[in-house]
């Protein structure tokens, strides 16, 4: 079944469905998609990343993509 939207988190609750484990990855979804929805729909201020932050959502990011890659094969 396909999920309609951009949401992160929608995306890796339904996953959940398929594969409980995905629910490791709901908090750090939450924070990559603080970052997503600013860069879709700019706010008036721009969101501005420190180096940490970047940082950590790069982490996030290759967990989630190692984890998809080798649940997948």
């Amino acid at each position: 079944m396909l999920q309609d939207g951009h949401s992160l988190i929608k995306l890796c609750k339904k996953a959940n469905v398929y594969n409980s484990e995905f629910r490791k990855f709901i908090k750090d979804c939450a924070f990559l998609n603080g970052y997503y929805i600013e860069t879709r729909y700019p706010a008036e201020d721009p969101l501005i990343a420190d180096e940490e932050d970047v940082k950590e959502g790069l982490k996030f990011t290759e967990e989630i993509i190692v984890f998809i890659e080798q649940n997948i094969k």
